[in-house]
């Protein structure tokens, strides 16, 4: 029972990390960087809106990635 607890955590653990990745890559240079925080400012969009696009395509090539990839298909 531990090792399957144990495979569950790192699996939990590691998707958890690749989704905070995505959503720092996509969303920091847009609040670091001047010029690119200028631009964001005068557009439409929200950082939110931003971050949960980004969080959700994470999502589905993860998804992806473990019904195809990790089968071995």
């Amino acid at each position: 029972m531990l090792p399957v607890f144990w495979d569950w955590t790192k699996f939990g653990l590691g998707f958890g990390l690749v989704c905070l990745v995505a959503g720092l890559v996509v969303t920091l240079p847009l609040l670091l960087f001047k010029p690119l925080r200028q631009r964001f400012s005068r557009s439409n969009y929200d950082v939110e809106t931003i971050g949960a696009t980004a969080l959700v395509i994470t999502l589905l090539v993860i998804g992806l990635y473990n019904h195809f990839g990790a089968k071995g298909v």
